[in-house]
């Protein structure tokens, strides 16, 4: 009779969330399986049973978002299984701690060829992980080149060869949060800025490139010249403006 529901919410207590999980009818089955189910939203759900979600996504093909922060449900068998599922996944929100290997985040993206925006989100009160590496950021610039929204928040691992791999294989990128990504330095952005042409949102608060004269002058040279600031603080290293087709907000906190 739940033909229309479009989004489904976990429970976030371990057994009703598997009660729930459970309760949906196997592919074949001849009752309806939420044909207009789009989003499933397991946040806050922090156990499940082994190989739970592998049979959800199996069931529910048709998701185009799924939702999982402050969980450690995602592990390296659930990774692979989106991929093989859910080849319309558009959009992915995964907790920083959850089991990123390189072996489950390839099974992703390497299928996930539809994925257009992925946020690694930190969990509260943490401020760095270690769970995307370069390799990682490779792989997404090989398999997703149309890669709209990013968010590596975090990222201590996360170097300028990971990122000038990115810039070169996502040219359509048009949000990107570099927020306390320590390693990352003026060479990437470089490329950043040179080849994703589209980028509308640049997060870089935490990392030393907001030091650089380089990167004032860019943002004086290409989006302060073209069009007034709507809000100017007296920090010269805050830039905020407004814009469709140019950079609508580069935060660069000193």
């Amino acid at each position: 009779h739940c033909t229309h529901i479009s989004l489904l919410r976990a429970p976030v207590d371990a057994v009703t969330a598997a009660a729930v999980l459970n309760a949906l009818p196997p592919g074949d089955a001849e009752i309806s399986r939420l044909p207009m189910l789009q989003t499933l939203d397991l946040s806050g759900c922090r156990h499940l049973p082994r190989g739970l979600l592998s049979r959800t996504f199996e069931v529910l093909p048709q998701l185009i978002c799924v939702r999982a922060l402050d969980t450690l449900v995602v592990d390296r068998m659930a990774m692979p299984a989106m991929g093989s599922h859910l080849s319309r996944l558009e959009t992915l929100f995964i907790d920083a701690s959850s089991d990123l290997t390189e072996e489950g985040f390839d099974g992703l993206v390497s299928q996930c060829r539809a994925l257009r925006r992925l946020y690694v989100e930190l969990p509260a009160g943490i401020a760095y992980t270690n769970r995307v590496t370069n390799q990682l950021v490779m792989m997404l610039a090989v398999h997703c080149p149309s890669l709209l929204q990013l968010d590596l928040s975090g990222q201590a691992r996360l170097g300028d060869e990971g990122l000038s791999a990115l810039a070169a294989g996502c040219l359509q990128l048009q949000g990107l949060s570099l927020f306390n990504c320590r390693r990352i330095t003026l060479a990437s952005v470089r490329d950043i800025l040179h080849y994703c042409q589209d980028l509308v949102y640049l997060v870089l608060e935490g990392t030393g490139v907001c030091q650089e004269t380089w990167l004032a002058e860019q943002v004086h040279q290409r989006y302060l010249l073209k069009r007034k600031p709507s809000n100017q603080s007296s920090s010269h290293s805050t830039w905020c403006f407004h814009g469709d087709e140019d950079l609508t907000w580069l935060r660069a906190v000193v």
